[in-house]
């Protein structure tokens, strides 16, 4: 049964008869309940479903970055909608139905700050990685008070670890502890920069794949 949140002039939420409604950015939405299917998908539709599976459940570990890292591409939908559409597009790697993600190709966000200069990553200690950069700007939009983003993501044990805000661009350097249990796994390593009001983002780089000391 659908529920009037203000008044008999309100948008409702719920179920009546045939409609749904529902609030959508900040606006109330009401729409015909679909029809359950009564065929079973085709094998194309299959692995559309299958891909879109994939891409939503590894991006949704993310979550929490993807929400500043897409928030200028999400005028029209969310912005993890607006991620896994452009990672879909770009980052899926495989022929169905053995589909991967194609983690090189993979942007965590996007924008106009500028990325890292020089940037170098070693494992020199135990479950750390080892950044450095320079502080060269050149044309590109960006300030040292940037916030630096590190998203490091473990496939054997399928978990991401991020550290957002810890150090800015001014550093030059940052030392990120990891699990212990990452040591000697495969990872993969992306870094961006955020603005310090958190409304600018740089496009996200894939700093490479590395095994943990």
């Amino acid at each position: 049964m659908g529920q009037l949140k203000n008044g008999p002039f309100s948008g409702f939420t719920g179920r009546t008869g045939s409609l749904v409604g529902y609030r959508k950015f900040g606006k109330w939405v009401m729409a015909a309940v679909r029809a359950t299917a009564s065929r079973e998908p085709s094998l194309l539709q299959s692995y559309t479903i299958m891909r879109f599976t994939m891409m939503v459940e590894w991006l949704g570990w993310a979550s929490d970055f993807i929400d500043i890292g897409y928030q200028n591409y999400a005028s029209e939908m969310s912005p993890m909608n607006a991620a896994v559409k452009y990672n879909l597009e770009h980052a899926v790697a495989g022929v169905a139905p053995a589909y991967s993600i194609d983690y090189p190709n993979v942007l965590l966000s996007r924008g106009r700050l500028a990325l890292a200069n020089q940037l170098v990553m070693a494992t020199t200690v135990d479950a750390q990685l080892d950044f450095t950069w320079t502080a060269n700007i050149g044309t590109w939009k960006g300030a040292v008070t940037d916030d630096a983003a590190f998203i490091v993501y473990n496939p054997s044990k399928q978990l991401f670890v991020m550290s957002i805000g810890v150090v800015t661009r001014a550093a030059l350097s940052f030392d990120m502890v990891l699990p212990s249990q990452f040591s000697g796994d495969n990872v993969h390593v992306y870094m961006a920069f955020v603005s310090a009001d958190g409304k600018s983002v740089s496009t996200s780089e894939y700093v490479g794949a590395t095994v943990v000391m």
